[in-house]
């Protein structure tokens, strides 16, 4: 079957399946709708009211109204067991009830928004309580971060104090360096001089040494021929000297031939006589001269050989003065080169002693830019640890606000479950109202003779039970002053709990008291009562 609920009852219609499978008997038939109370099961094979189709049902339901095409004009009043007034009152009461059960419905509804609402402020003060911890968290990164640059800016003005430490020592050193190397080119520029005096020096005595050189070979040639003349005269003496001893042999001979002749012999011994003594005169003047000459040749020998070592000294003097000159030359390059590398390192080093300068200039200008930094850093590390304080008062705060958010929500979560109590005792309250009323409305269909209207416009009177009781105008006003008076209590008792839940939201969103909520809601409703 399909069923649906309308005005407290439980429509369902017969499908072709209920009637395949049976168990609600033979006497229905597809399309038509049973009636019966919610709540209450019908008996399987039972009698039940019954209508043609949906619209006939909701018809009867509604109490007989229905457009004038669905019926017939004789059935366009409805059948009434004890007069009109019954069913006005019965419909006046179903009203009052729906409206009684509306209103606890919006005031549940309230409720529920209520603490809806209470929730997404717990909600909001669990986030605020997140952003505080977020906050604080963030404050002590940026605590941290802040004592990180510090100690990063206290490392580069340590680095920049070393590093300007550093260019003054290297400033200091290239000063000494350039003094140094102006102290070495001035000696350089007097090695120099004084190499260029030994030069002119070496210059003079290679002057004088070579015109020493041409009177000693002037002298020498001069020697030669004084020589080869005495060698000349000497081969000469030792020519006449070996005539000489011919002629001493000779006249010996001579004179031993002669020996026999007196006079003769002795005039011409006297004659030999003189003449030896003579060729003995001229033997030692030639010996004079021949030791003259040998003298004289030993002597120029002597003088040649002086000379040729004379020579040779000048020779090896002069070989000594080239190789002074080129060794001078050469530390003449030397000392040019070395002038130039030293020029070379003095402009490096006066280009290094400006580039150290405006390192230091550098290292100033940073270390009075990391001073500044440093101050402005320790100004906002004192203003992040200002407002990391105050993050930690309003966290401290909000701790407090959420403990007694957390007591307020315990108590709006004890007041809803109240709250869902009451409203379930309410739910069955209703429940069994409806029960009354559906009671109520089967004794007044009983006693009118259970009108059912079908699609047709016939009337149709089924299942009539005629040993039911039919009520009376009294029970039945009796009922619908119980079900009034109970919709009332309903009503107070929503009204009371709305009053709570409002006290307990005032409380939590304002952080006092359960007590002053109440009395700050109190007094409003005081205040709104005319």
């Amino acid at each position: 079957m399909k069923t649906t609920r309308y005005r407290g009852y439980v429509l369902a219609t017969v499908t072709d399946r209920d009637l395949y499978y049976g168990g609600i008997g033979d006497s229905y038939r597809v399309g038509q709708v049973l009636i019966f109370a919610a709540g209450v099961k019908p008996k399987v094979g039972g009698e039940m009211a019954c209508a043609d189709n949906m619209d006939a049902a909701t018809e009867y339901l509604d109490g007989g109204g229905s457009p004038a095409a669905a019926r017939p004009d004789a059935a366009k009043e409805p059948v009434h067991a004890d007069g009109p007034s019954l069913a006005a009152q019965a419909a006046a009461a179903d009203g009052r009830l729906e409206a009684i059960v509306a209103e606890a419905r919006q005031a549940a509804e309230a409720l529920e928004r209520d603490a809806a609402a209470q929730r997404q402020h717990t909600d909001a003060l669990e986030a605020a309580l997140a952003e505080a911890g977020e906050a604080k968290e963030a404050a002590e990164a940026g605590r941290v971060e802040a004592e990180r640059r510090a100690e990063d800016l206290a490392r580069r003005l340590e680095e920049s104090v070393a590093a300007l430490e550093t260019a003054s020592e290297g400033l200091r050193r290239a000063e000494e360096d350039r003094e140094r190397l102006e102290g070495d080119v001035a000696r350089e520029t007097a090695s120099r001089a004084e190499a260029d005096a030994r030069l002119s020096e070496a210059a003079a005595a290679r002057d004088d040494a070579l015109a020493r050189l041409e009177s000693v070979e002037r002298e020498a040639a001069a020697f030669a021929l004084a020589k080869s003349a005495a060698e000349a005269d000497a081969e000469a003496a030792r020519a006449a000297l070996e005539q000489s001893k011919a002629r001493c042999a000779k006249a010996e001979q001579d004179l031993v031939s002669a020996s026999s002749e007196s006079e003769q012999a002795a005039r011409a011994l006297s004659m030999l006589q003189d003449r030896v003594y003579a060729l003995d005169d001229e033997l030692a003047d030639a010996r004079r001269r021949a030791r003259v000459s040998e003298e004289r040749a030993q002597r120029l020998d002597d003088g040649m050989s002086e000379l040729i070592s004379n020579i040779s000294d000048e020779r090896d003097l002069y070989a000594n003065v080239l190789k002074e000159r080129d060794r001078l030359a050469g530390l003449l390059e030397d000392a040019e080169s070395e002038i130039s590398r030293r020029s070379s390192l003095e402009d490096g080093l006066t280009e290094k002693l400006q580039a150290a300068e405006r390192r230091a200039e550098q290292a100033e200008r940073a270390a009075d830019k990391a001073a500044l930094d440093a101050d402005a850093l320790a100004k906002d590390l004192e203003q992040a640890r200002s407002r990391s304080r105050e993050l930690e008062t309003a966290l401290a705060a909000a701790s407090e606000k959420a403990g007694s958010a957390d007591d307020a929500e315990e108590r709006l979560r004890t007041a809803l479950a109240e709250l869902a109590d009451v409203k379930a005792k309410r739910l069955e309250d209703a429940a069994a109202w409806q029960a009354d009323l559906q009671r109520i409305d089967a004794q007044l269909k009983k006693s009118r003779g259970n009108v059912v209207q079908t699609g047709s416009g016939e009337v149709v009177v089924r299942h009539v039970y005629p040993d039911a009781p039919k009520p009376t105008a009294a029970a039945r006003a009796q009922s619908i002053a119980y079900a009034a008076g109970r919709g009332a209590v309903a009503l107070v008792v929503v009204a009371v709990l709305s009053l709570l839940a409002s006290a307990i939201l005032t409380a939590a969103t304002n952080g006092a008291t359960f007590g002053e909520g109440l009395r700050t809601v109190a007094e409003t409703l005081l205040d709104a009562i005319p």
